[in-house]
């Protein structure tokens, strides 16, 4: 009894969730334009969560718990995840890297500048937080042998519609482009991403063939074409605009948004393997879009999304 006491725990009512079209249906709001303060409302609880920590008993193996005013007691599994040793895999990759000038690119103080022409890269490229990473006109990097393009920093990626930016896999294994938790916006413009898989090791895993996780972007004029994976491009937790770009040929879903507040127009996504667009937890306008032949959804909207 002593140690059921020790491990009570009252867990505060969860904060609402002001969604926008609720909002609008309560109001009875009719005109959007003048409504568009609602937006900026709903988004100051898209992300409230609040956590508790609880020390249970090694041999503990669920978690009884019940709920105020139910008479019910509920259980749930405690799942043992295996503690992480000297670090997590992300933890480890970004371990004491610290860029230098090489064959595929130059490094002058804190800015990186991809070398122009085609580069065939067959180890991972890992860039630490704090730089500023630049990619110009007909910049090409195929990514093979399952090396992956991982990078702290904001990408700023400037092709043209005469000389394209491509970030390809010839033989198909790169695990994937990323961009985490960059401190400033990434702009993409005139980009092909191409025959691109996903990143798996030791535990992570990601589903986009292109992620950006807490890491503002915009996109402009890109491309997006036969990833390998569950996700051509998957943004979380982040703010984003997309501009007249393609899917084409995804092999399951085109463009998944996680808790994301963003705007998506003049795009299309043609010959999609599951859903074209699918939002979790976001506020997203879209304008002038097309789906075509969708296996599954145009849009797929969940997860308490407007």
């Amino acid at each position: 009894q002593k140690q059921a006491a020790a491990l009570k725990l009252t867990l505060p009512g969860q904060s609402p969730r002001y969604l926008l079209n609720r909002i609008q249906r309560d109001a009875a709001v009719s005109d959007l334009n003048s409504a568009r303060f609602l937006y900026q409302f709903a988004d100051q609880f898209q992300s409230i969560r609040h956590y508790e920590t609880l020390e249970l008993p090694v041999a503990a193996t669920h978690l009884f718990f019940k709920i105020p005013g139910v008479d019910s007691t509920f259980s749930a599994p405690v799942s043992k995840w295996k503690r992480p040793e000297n670090g997590t895999t992300a933890q480890r990759l970004f371990d004491k890297v610290n860029p230098v000038s090489n064959t595929y690119w130059v490094v002058e103080g804190k800015t990186i500048r991809f070398r122009p022409g085609m580069h065939r890269i067959a180890s991972d490229v890992i860039i630490p937080e704090g730089f500023e990473v630049f990619f110009g006109d007909g910049v090409t990097l195929d990514l093979v042998q399952k090396a992956r393009f991982i990078s702290r920093s904001p990408v700023q990626m400037m092709g043209s519609e005469e000389a394209l930016i491509k970030i390809q896999s010839s033989d198909q294994s790169a695990q994937g482009f990323t961009i985490l938790q960059a401190a400033k916006p990434s702009v993409l413009k005139h980009v092909v991403f191409e025959d691109l898989n996903t990143l798996r090791e030791e535990g992570w895993i990601l589903t986009g063939a292109v992620n950006f996780y807490e890491s503002e972007v915009r996109f402009y004029r890109c491309v997006f074409r036969r990833n390998h994976c569950e996700d051509a491009l998957n943004v979380i937790r982040a703010t984003y605009q997309m501009d007249d770009c393609r899917f084409v040929e995804t092999h399951y879903d085109a463009f998944d948004n996680d808790f994301c507040k963003g705007e998506i127009k003049n795009t299309t996504f043609v010959d999609i393997g599951n859903d074209a667009m699918d939002f979790s937890g976001s506020i997203v306008t879209i304008r002038d879009c097309k789906a075509i032949r969708c296996t599954d959804k145009g849009i797929s909207v969940g997860e308490e999304s407007d």
